[in-house]
C-alpha cells in the first residue's frame, strides 16, 4: 500500500487591525464598533494600543503609529481580538478620557476597550472626550437619609471628584451650614443583601464612598432589611379624594399656579388638594412659588415633567417654598426632570452654586408610583455635559 499523504501545517497569516483617536462629537456604538458621521482626528500623545488574542494570552505584534491613527500587525488565526486603548500615560495641555466606548471601569476613565474585534480590520476607533467631573452622572444627598425598596446604587466618582477643591466624594454628605459629626444619612434598604447598597463599581470597595472619611462616627454606615412600606398615589387618593379639586378629562395639562390661588375654591392657610387626571407639565413660568401662607397638594393621574423653559437665561427655580408653606406632587405614572433644569457646572469648581435650599431647582415632595428620573443630555441624543440638579425636599420614587 503507498504513504498517505503528510498534512501540510496551516500557518498563521498576518493581517492589521486599524484604528484611530478621534473627539466625540456624535459617536454612538453600532454592534461591535462606535463611529460617528464626521472624522474628528485629536492628537493625543503618550497612548498606548494593545491587543489580546482572546484565544491565547496577550500579544501585540507591531503596533505603529502615524498622525491618521494607529496600526497593530495581528497574526490571524480565526480568532477575535480584545483592542485595549491605555490613556494613563498621556502627555498635552488637555487630558482626554474614554467615551466611546466606555470605561472599562467608571473609576479609572483612562481605560477603554473593545472586544469580539475580528482581523483584518480598519474601523476600531476610539472617541474621545475631555476630562470633566460634568460628564459623569451621580447624585449625593446633602443632611439626609436614603431609601431604597430593592436597594442604593450611585457609583461615586472619586478619582474625578478628588481632584477638585471642596468637592464631596461620598454619597451622603452633611449640608454644608454645620459642623455636626453626624449630620450625614444613611442609605436604608429593604432587601437582605448588604451588596444591594453600592458606591463603587470596583470589587471589594463596594461601600467605600457611602460618607466621607473625615465623618469618622458613622462612614460607611448603612443599613438592610428595614421593612420599608410603600407610600402609593392610591393612598394619598384616597385620603384626598373627597375634598379634592378635580380638574382635566385626560388632555395634558400646563397649569399657572395663579388660577388655582384665584380660584373660588382655593383656601388661604389650609391645605388645597388639587386632582388632575391627565399629564401635567411645569416650568419657570407658571409660577409654583408657595408663600408661607400657601398648601398645595397635587395628585397627578398621569405623568408629572418638570422643565426650564429657557435654561439660558438666570432663572433657576422651577418651584419653591417659603417656610411655612407647603407643596406635593403626587404622581401615579413618571416624574421626568428634563435635562434643561439645573446650572451649567464648571468643573473646576463643582460647589458653585452652593448647594442650599436658596439655590434649589426643585423644592417640595415629589412622590411616584413610577420612575423618578432626573434627565442627562444623553437620554435626548446630546453631548455632555450634564448641568447640576439641586433638589430640596423629599423625593420618592
Amino acid at each position: 500500500m503507498g504513504e498517505e499523504p503528510t498534512a501540510t501545517p496551516t500557518e498563521s497569516t498576518s493581517s492589521l487591525i486599524i484604528g484611530s483617536i478621534q473627539y466625540d462629537s456624535d459617536a454612538a456604538a453600532a454592534g461591535t464598533y462606535c463611529s460617528q458621521t464626521d472624522a474628528a482626528l485629536l492628537d493625543v500623545s503618550g497612548y498606548r494600543v494593545t491587543v489580546t488574542n482572546t484565544a491565547a494570552t496577550s500579544k501585540s505584534y507591531g503596533t505603529y503609529y502615524t498622525d491618521e491613527g494607529w496600526y497593530v500587525n495581528t497574526k490571524s488565526a480565526g480568532s477575535t481580538y480584545n483592542v485595549t486603548l491605555d490613556l494613563s500615560t498621556q502627555t498635552g495641555e488637555t487630558t482626554y478620557v474614554c467615551s466611546c466606548p466606555a470605561p472599562l471601569d467608571p473609576e479609572n476613565p483612562y481605560l477603554c476597550q473593545y472586544t469580539g474585534v475580528t482581523s483584518p480590520s480598519s474601523k476600531v476607533n476610539f472617541y474621545l472626550k475631555e476630562y470633566d467631573l460634568s460628564n459623569d452622572s451621580w447624585f449625593q444627598v446633602f443632611g439626609g437619609n436614603l431609601f431604597g425598596r430593592y436597594g442604593v446604587a450611585d457609583v461615586i466618582p472619586y478619582a474625578y471628584c478628588a481632584l477638585y477643591s471642596n468637592c464631596q466624594a461620598a454619597l451622603s454628605v452633611p449640608l454644608t451650614t454645620t459642623g455636626n459629626a453626624l449630620s450625614s444619612g444613611f442609605a436604608i434598604a429593604n432587601t437582605s443583601s448588604t451588596n444591594s447598597v453600592i458606591s463603587s463599581d470596583i470589587v471589594g470597595y463596594t461601600h467605600s464612598f457611602l460618607h466621607l472619611a473625615n465623618r469618622s462616627s458613622n462612614v460607611n454606615s448603612y443599613a438592610v432589611n428595614t421593612g420599608l412600606n410603600e407610600l402609593s398615589y392610591d393612598y394619598f387618593y384616597k385620603l384626598a379624594q373627597d375634598s379634592a379639586q378635580v380638574i382635566g378629562n385626560g388632555e395634558d395639562l400646563e397649569p399657572l399656579l395663579w388660577d388655582w390661588t384665584n380660584a373660588s375654591w382655593w383656601q388661604t392657610a389650609e391645605p388645597n388638594f388639587v386632582l388632575v387626571n391627565g399629564n401635567v407639565s411645569i416650568d419657570e413660568t407658571q409660577g409654583f412659588y408657595l408663600s408661607s401662607d400657601q398648601s398645595l397638594v397635587v395628585l397627578v393621574n398621569g405623568n408629572l415633567t418638570i422643565d426650564d423653559n429657557n435654561p439660558d437665561d438666570e432663572v433657576y427655580q422651577i418651584t419653591s417654598v417659603e417656610e411655612g408653606g407647603f407643596l406635593a406632587f403626587i404622581v401615579s405614572g413618571n416624574i421626568l426632570v428634563t435635562p434643561d433644569v439645573g446650572y451649567e457646572l464648571d468643573p473646576a469648581n463643582p460647589t458653585v452654586p452652593v448647594i442650599s435650599v436658596e439655590n434649589s431647582n426643585v423644592e417640595g415632595v415629589f412622590v411616584t408610583d413610577g420612575k423618578l428620573i432626573i434627565s442627562s443630555e444623553t437620554d435626548i441624543g446630546e453631548v455632555p455635559p450634564d448641568r447640576k440638579f439641586i433638589g430640596a425636599g423629599t423625593f420618592v420614587g
